[in-house]
Formats: C-alpha cells, sequence, structure tokens
C-alpha cells in the first residue's frame, strides 16, 4: 500500500490506445472516483487484449470496485456500479462485460494478479485525442 493507506498497487499502464478511448470520460470518471472516494477502496480493471489496439478493433473490459468490508449498503453499491457501468458504455472501442462491488474482504490476491489499478492520473495530459463531452453533458446528480 502506497500513500493513504488506501491504494492498492503501483499505477497500471494501459495501451496507450486504451487510454485514448477513456480520455473522453476522465471528467466522469474523476467525478465518480472522488462521489464514491470515502467507500471505494480501489476500481481495478482487467483488458482484453492488454496490448496495443487499432482503431475499429474493441477491447473487452471488466471492472471491479473494491469497497472497505464495513460499507454494507447494497443499493448505493448498486447505484456505483451502475454509474461506472454508464460512463464506460460511452466509450467506443470499449466493450464493458462486467462490474462488480467486492468488499475488501471478498477482494483476493489472485484477483490483483488479473487486473490493474484505474487511476484517472494515467489520462494525462498526453492523450492525443479530447473529450467528445462539453462540460454541461456531465450529469453526475
Amino acid at each position: 500500500m502506497t500513500g493513504n493507506g488506501r491504494e492498492w498497487g503501483p499505477r497500471s499502464a494501459f495501451p496507450d490506445s486504451f487510454n485514448r478511448r477513456l480520455f473522453g470520460i476522465r471528467a466522469g470518471l474523476e467525478a465518480l472516483l472522488g462521489r464514491y472516494g470515502e467507500h471505494l477502496t480501489a476500481a481495478f480493471l482487467s483488458l482484453e487484449p492488454d496490448e496495443e489496439l487499432e482503431e475499429g478493433e474493441t477491447y473487452r473490459c471488466a471492472m471491479t470496485l473494491v469497497h472497505p468490508t464495513d460499507w454494507q449498503d447494497l443499493d448505493a453499491r448498486e447505484a456505483m456500479e451502475d454509474e461506472f457501468r454508464e460512463w464506460l458504455d460511452r466509450c467506443p472501442g470499449i466493450d464493458l462485460v462486467g462490474i462488480r462491488a467486492l468488499s475488501e474482504r471478498e477482494f483476493t490476491l489472485d484477483d490483483l494478479r488479473v487486473v490493474k489499478r484505474l487511476d484517472v492520473d494515467f489520462l494525462s495530459h498526453g492523450a492525443e485525442e479530447e473529450s467528445p463531452l462539453l462540460p454541461g453533458e456531465i450529469d453526475l446528480g
């Protein structure tokens, strides 16, 4: 663990072509990570293939949202899953095949071997494409 003890693992390196696809929803992801910050230990993605793809090819992606074991609000966890799904579904070239919220107790070291931590900082200023969403289109209310 690093930093405040709530971050798991080093920053992950996703293929640049995957990062460019996510760049358009960066503001939405940042807002969700902020909104659920007190209940979200980490967000992880598994990616297939985990390599550069040409435009027109599709990544298959699964997301795992890890939360403290004592967070028992099932409705809020389902809402969190739904909101992340809505944002990821906006990305052309990314097929979200699954999303799940797991407690820190349920998330295993085996899980950690096949996922990469999502950190919106990796969608830095180096992304080549601009966001297709205008600020007024970002509705998280």
